[in-house]
């Protein structure tokens, strides 16, 4: 009897274990997410400065200039854009957060190229993981 109650106690620390190594996996999962989020919507819209224009579920985003004119659409050269937004598990069923922060900056010796510096912290239960990854982008002619 002893050793089925010991064998019960093994088996319950090892699924505390198991569902925080799920939680976590889900947490880096979405800090992921929003790092390519970020990255592909630069993409397709053209400039850092409209991505909220077309992201239809982002959230309290703020575009803060870090230098004069520094985040307009239409010139869109130096500026930090910060935002919060959500996705889906592959699965459908199960939501993950994420927060932005990203910076676009022109490259000190290329005029046609800017760095794109993108901090997303997944958010999962009461977990958070930070993920940074940064790219030169080449503007179109």
């Amino acid at each position: 009897m002893l050793m089925v109650f010991g064998l019960v106690i093994f088996l319950f620390g090892q699924k505390a274990i198991i569902t925080y190594a799920l939680d976590s996996f889900w947490t880096f999962y979405a800090a992921d997410a929003g790092v390519e989020k970020t990255f592909y919507l630069e993409k397709t819209s053209g400039n850092l400065c409209t991505i909220c224009s077309i992201c239809q579920n982002c959230f309290d985003c703020t575009y803060t200039p870090l230098a004069q004119d520094g985040c307009l659409a239409s010139s869109c050269d130096n500026c930090r854009l910060t935002y919060n937004s959500f996705t889906y598990s592959d699965m459908g069923q199960l939501s993950v957060r994420f927060n932005i922060d990203a910076v676009f900056t022109p490259d000190a010796s290329e005029s046609n190229v800017h760095h794109l510096c993108v901090e997303s912290e997944g958010l999962h239960k009461n977990l958070s993981r930070t993920f940074n990854a940064c790219g030169k982008i080449t503007d179109q002619p």
